[in-house]
């Protein structure tokens, strides 16, 4: 009888730790160690990874095959500033929402392609986020400039 609660016990733990591994990968084997959150844009909520790191900030969207469409990536700088993104290894088209640092689209750029790195594209002022969005989502949502962007369960900024 104790052989068998111990190699429950056992069993437990090799399944939770499997669990955990394949957890922290994406569909496409991509590992990601982003948090995730809600964000909310007038009546559009997405649930999105945190980019906060040089780490997750260079490698951004790059490889995979794309993005769901309730989903996708904010891009937190520790300083508002002038930060350029490219679509360099990209597969799939997106939208960015440059947020300010009072959490406001200051700017969107729509339907950003593949093709057109290495072009860079700015926010048309500082910001201290970016939001990056399945190509067209701002259009069919009516996102646009001088909306309230809200972080749900967002402790930290």
């Amino acid at each position: 009888m104790r052989k068998i609660f111990y190699a429950s016990i056992v069993l437990c733990g090799v399944l939770s730790v499997l669990f955990f591994v394949f957890a922290s990968f994406h569909t496409d084997g991509k590992q990601s160690a982003a948090r995730l959150i809600t964000v909310t844009i007038g009546t559009t909520v997405v649930s999105v990874e945190i980019a906060d790191t040089a780490a997750l900030q260079k490698g951004g969207l790059s490889g995979r095959r794309g993005l769901a469409e309730d989903s996708g990536m904010l891009f937190v700088f520790e300083k508002p500033g002038i930060y350029g993104f490219w679509m360099k290894d990209m597969q799939f088209p997106i939208d960015i929402l440059w947020i300010s640092p009072n959490r406001r689209v200051v700017g969107v750029a729509e339907s950003l392609t593949p093709s057109s790195f290495p072009a860079v594209y700015y926010p048309p002022q500082e910001i201290s986020f970016a939001l990056e969005l399945p190509a067209g989502l701002t259009k069919r949502k009516s996102i646009r400039e001088g909306m309230d962007v809200i972080f749900g369960n967002a402790p930290g900024f």
